[in-house]
């Protein structure tokens, strides 16, 4: 089972590190798929040949759902929505963080925290990223190439820009290695609060499927992430 490092761009601490594989299939053999009884929350990738391969594989076809956030102020676009589990980031409170499989294969994060200065998406996102680089440092976490993007969305009738930092990360340690692709986005948030968004997928061992899971949430996802319509003026920036 993955550990749980402070994975800093990859939004603090996603997941990381596992102890080495087994098998000797290659990532472009064929596999056989699990049978649909074996898929469970604990192991979406359930009695398939390579359990890894199948819960990727599912990240990139299974329908979006969403997750409401322990506050029950926003509601997080997760594919494969019942195959995720609450997990907690020691240190880091979040308004919600997730995990997909035992073995982490992904982890989702959400942060809404007061902004100590302007809090337009691009500025948020960069203090949240400078913060992120610092706890990486303390961790067995490595920061890898990172590129920005934007998105465009609607939300209720109105044109937003997304700003997207695209990161790739590797956690090890003597005996652990993984390898990481993920994106963290900021969004318009209340005067005075930024609003973060994380997503990170294992690449270590089928680094093509893990963009495109990756790539299909930056596409698909996170332009879904909102407030809930009940919510009016800007809630407690409460994180646990």
């Amino acid at each position: 089972m993955r550990g749980a490092f402070g994975a800093g761009a990859l939004a603090l601490a996603l997941a990381a590190g596992c102890g080495p594989t087994t098998t000797t299939r290659t990532a472009d053999s064929p596999q056989q798929p699990p049978t649909a009884k074996s898929i469970t929350r604990e192991n979406p990738g359930g009695d398939a040949e390579d359990p890894e391969r199948a819960a990727l594989e599912r990240l990139t076809t299974q329908p979006w759902g969403s997750r409401p956030d322990t506050y029950a102020t926003l509601r997080m676009p997760l594919p494969d929505q019942k195959t995720w589990s609450n997990v907690t980031i020691w240190g880091h409170p979040t308004r919600l963080a997730l995990e997909y499989g035992d073995d982490r294969y992904a982890v989702a994060s959400l942060w809404y925290q007061p902004s100590d200065g302007p809090s337009d998406p691009e500025t948020c996102l960069d203090r949240f990223l400078a913060h992120a680089a610092t706890v990486a440092k303390q961790t067995a976490v490595k920061i890898g190439p990172h590129e920005r993007v934007r998105t465009p969305r609607t939300v209720r009738g109105e044109a937003q820009t997304l700003v997207v930092e695209l990161v790739e990360g590797t956690g090890e340690t003597l005996l652990l290695h993984d390898e990481y692709v993920a994106a963290v986005t900021s969004y318009p948030s209340w005067p005075g609060t930024c609003l973060i968004h994380g997503f990170a997928v294992v690449s270590t061992r089928h680094r093509a499927l893990a963009e495109q899971v990756r790539d299909r949430w930056v596409r698909e996802g996170a332009p879904l992430l909102d407030w809930r319509t009940a919510i009016k003026s800007a809630p407690p920036t409460t994180a646990r």
